[in-house]
């Protein structure tokens, strides 16, 4: 059966390139966005979530995929305000998890959901803590809602959300990683862009956070 993609937070980088490769490979997509180039405009993705639906009730097999993201703390250069902690926490967690519970419980034709999660959701640290802990949030409650689930975990990708981070080993263009998920599209649970990264992520996971903590501080000094 076609799959029918559907992009929400299609204006992010990330999304605007795996756009361009679902057009050169004639798939057909919708694209959901507060911008005004999207097929569906929304102010906010949950709010307008039954306008949402109704346009995609007619359609089967749905590959949804959250591009939405919000990245607003680089410590110690940059803390988030109570209004970044908020923001983070809504956008990365509460909306693909309402939106994918929403979809489910209107009887959706979901085919996969597909998230856009991070190496930070192993063990929130020191320098991204609030990113790192909704993303925690939403790989851990994912599952108790569907098994449907396609979980990236990407290492940093090159995108205006994170330009005015450290440049680090790995990091990757927004072209490669729209790449990595068309091509691992098939795949379920979490999948990692590169088994680098995926040992990467172990080495994160059973390095103590104390350890982990003071590396980064360490490399923000010596910047």
């Amino acid at each position: 059966m076609d799959k029918m993609y559907v992009l929400i937070g299609a204006s992010s980088d990330l999304s605007k390139s795996f756009e361009k490769i679902l057009i050169k490979n004639n798939e057909k997509f919708i694209s959901i966005s507060r911008s005004n180039d999207a097929h569906v405009t929304v102010k906010d993705y949950f709010m307008e979530s039954d306008e949402i639906i109704n346009q995609l009730k007619t359609y089967n097999n749905l590959y949804i995929i959250f591009f939405n993201g919000y990245l607003a703390e680089n410590r110690p250069s940059q803390k988030p305000s109570h209004d970044d902690i908020v923001k983070t926490d809504y956008i990365n967690f509460t909306i693909p998890y309402s939106l994918s519970d929403k979809f489910l419980s209107h009887g959706l034709d979901v085919g996969k959901f597909i998230y856009i999660s991070s190496v930070a959701a192993i063990k929130p640290r020191y320098k991204n803590f609030i990113y790192g802990l909704s993303k925690y949030k939403l790989e851990k409650t994912i599952p108790a809602i569907t098994n449907k689930y396609l979980i990236f975990r990407f290492g940093k990708i090159n995108t205006k959300m994170s330009e005015t981070h450290s440049k680090v080993p790995l990091a990757l263009t927004k072209e490669h990683a729209a790449k990595i998920i068309y091509k691992k599209i098939k795949k379920n649970h979490i999948v990692y862009p590169s088994f680098k990264i995926k040992i990467i992520s172990y080495l994160i996971n059973f390095l103590p956070l104390m350890v982990i903590n003071l590396s980064e501080k360490k490399i923000s000094i010596d910047e």
